[in-house]
């Protein structure tokens, strides 16, 4: 089985803060840059415990096709999902995902 590690980097001006990092259980993050663009990782189901937030997303990106990481289908708006190998540039924010085995 393959995991995919995804490295988001997002540009920040010295000495201000400019994103937030919230942890919304298992693996998933919501992260969103000063400029609003929310990214999400790796969403879970409901069947893990953690209560499953209305949410919506710019950017998706899943690290391997099991459901406790791939529930792209409750994210809410129009978003761009990632779940190749490969470097992508969105709302200036840069991802890059490599493979780890």
């Amino acid at each position: 089985m393959q995991f995919h590690t995804v490295n988001i980097l997002i540009p920040i001006k010295k000495g201000r803060r400019k994103f937030k990092i919230k942890w919304l259980g298992q693996s998933c993050f919501l992260i969103t840059s000063e400029n609003g663009t929310k990214i999400l990782t790796d969403l879970f189901k409901n069947m893990l415990g953690y209560k499953l937030p209305e949410i919506e997303a710019n950017i998706v990106s899943t690290s391997h096709n099991h459901s406790d990481h791939n529930n792209i289908n409750a994210v809410k708006g129009c978003f761009t999902h990632f779940n190749e190998l490969g470097t992508f540039n969105v709302n200036a924010i840069a991802i890059n995902k490599m493979i780890e085995i």
